[in-house]
């Protein structure tokens, strides 16, 4: 995931800092959507795990992003 490498935290969809964050929250905020009503394609999941390991959880609410 590039926009991880840069530096910066999860992608947000709400608060972002520029477009390209924004679409990239929405995209990853609509695959944790999915997983948590199990709507997301197994290959997928995979794929996201090991593209970009903690996804599932992203940012807490209220505190720092996790790196």
């Amino acid at each position: 995931m590039d926009f991880r490498e840069e530096g910066n935290g999860w992608p947000r969809h709400h608060d972002y800092g520029s477009e390209y964050e924004h679409t990239l929250g929405v995209w990853i905020h609509t695959q944790r959507y999915k997983l948590r009503r199990g709507e997301l394609d197994p290959e997928k999941f995979k794929l996201l795990n090991a593209a970009g390991p903690g996804w599932q959880a992203g940012r807490t609410r209220g505190r720092p992003c996790r790196q």
